[in-house]
């Protein structure tokens, strides 16, 4: 999984770093649902547009087609 998807290096307010991976763990039916209201929220917010070439909505779904490849790996490794 850590071949497909690159760890990300974040900074907390005391100047820690923080790695985050990618989890191993398969996603529940309620977390994905809140991951598509998420979506929506998100794009209302940012006043992404509906229609035709929008960098915030681009942005917005590079984030949830890697959640969904992650989650496809997880449920068919030989298919990820």
């Amino acid at each position: 999984m850590n071949d497909i998807f690159d760890k990300e290096i974040l900074q907390n307010e005391d100047g820690e770093e923080l790695v985050r991976e990618v989890s191993m763990m398969q996603a529940t039916k309620e977390e994905l649902e809140m991951l598509k209201f998420d979506l929506v929220d998100k794009k209302n917010i940012r006043n992404a547009r509906d229609t035709g070439i929008c960098p915030v909505r681009r942005s917005l779904f590079r984030d949830y087609f890697d959640e969904l490849i992650r989650q496809v790996v997880l449920d068919s490794p030989e298919r990820g």
